[in-house]
């Protein structure tokens, strides 16, 4: 049989490509007569860019910048021809904060600003940007600042001021990001993703007035709403790249899959597992597992989840809980332990595989 691994990042703990090479190295120590390989996946968040490396034939870039709270960090991103791949998170995300009690008020996407520049002044036609896993609720002004040369600090401390004149206008944007949020409201970026992001319900009603502010100054500008379906992904960064570039939003997941040929290697495969740090509700809207699981079912395939912790109860989902273990989500090395285990286990133990 052939039991293909499909795991998303176990967040703050464990990357795709990690799970899937541990999975697969501790499925062959103990089962020699079945077939175990793993695919690295994504859905435009944070690891996005190691996903797709093998698959692009492009060269990493090497260059500094600064994180979201300031301070100056090493990153890279992907050149292929004259197509740049930059993944905000690698710069501007959550597990680049060096101080993570430094407020999102004062928190910026400058950085992912620098990287862009470095990769249009290379000559770059086209940015794909994958715009998961932010520390960010800026609406991407801090991008555009970086790239005008203007000095870092928050435009939501000013009144602000869009400028029209903008020299990289003629340039082809790609947003591979999974999420439809709006800008403003309930669902919006400051009310869901600023929340997530440590954002207490006053910073959260401060930060939908300045994105308030953003759509009212880009109309004015710019003649064009900023307020569309997709516009909060990343704290609102597609927002304001809307007005100053070619941008196309596409789905990270869908774009991922097809560069990686998921489909072929799911069709060709007995058993499937999959698996990310919490399997929710929201796991269905859109994430990474909740495609695996319906490609899967489409195609007939046996299936099983592997996550830190669910609150899902599917009957007919085989779901394995690292929680279970008692090891905390949110440690390194017992993670490790905890998925070491439920993967012996299975392999071990086939009554899944029959």
């Amino acid at each position: 049989m052939k039991i293909l691994y499909l795991f998303d990042s176990f967040k703050n703990s464990l990357r795709s490509h990690e799970l899937g090479e541990l999975a697969t190295k501790i499925s062959m120590e103990f089962d020699h007569k079945n077939d175990y390989s793993y695919l690295p996946v994504g859905d435009g968040g944070e690891g996005s860019l190691h996903v797709i490396e093998t698959y692009i034939d492009g060269h990493k870039v090497n260059l500094k910048s600064v994180s979201a709270d300031g301070y100056p960090i090493d990153t890279y991103y992907i050149m292929k021809d004259k197509t740049a791949f930059i993944e905000v998170a690698m710069t501007s995300g959550m597990e680049k904060l060096k101080n993570k009690k430094y407020s999102i008020l004062k928190r910026s996407t400058y950085g992912t600003g620098i990287v862009l520049k470095d990769a249009i002044e290379r000559g770059a036609k086209e940015i794909i940007l994958f715009v998961g896993g932010t520390a960010t609720c800026d609406g991407g002004i801090g991008i555009i600042k970086a790239l005008e040369d203007k000095k870092r600090d928050s435009f939501l401390m000013h009144r602000l001021k869009l400028s029209e004149s903008f020299k990289y206008k003629d340039i082809k944007m790609t947003i591979a990001t999974d999420v439809t949020n709006p800008l403003l409201g309930s669902k919006g970026a400051s009310y869901v993703f600023a929340r997530q992001k440590g954002a207490s319900q006053k910073e959260i009603e401060f930060l939908e007035s300045k994105m308030q502010e953003l759509r009212d100054v880009s109309f004015l500008t710019f003649g064009k709403d900023i307020n569309f379906a997709g516009a909060g992904a990343g704290g609102g960064i597609p927002a304001l790249m809307s007005v100053y570039f070619n941008v196309n939003i596409v789905s990270g997941f869908d774009y991922i899959a097809s560069l990686i040929n998921l489909d072929k290697m799911m069709e060709v495969a007995d058993i499937i597992i999959t698996g990310e740090g919490k399997f929710d509700e929201q796991s269905y809207m859109g994430k990474v597992v909740g495609k695996i699981v319906h490609k899967a079912r489409n195609i007939n395939k046996k299936i099983a989840i592997i996550c830190g912790t669910s609150t899902v109860d599917v009957s007919d989902l085989p779901i394995f809980q690292l929680s279970s273990y008692k090891h905390s989500l949110f440690n390194r090395e017992e993670s490790i332990k905890a998925f070491s285990n439920i993967i012996k286990s299975l392999v071990l133990y086939k009554n899944f595989w029959i």
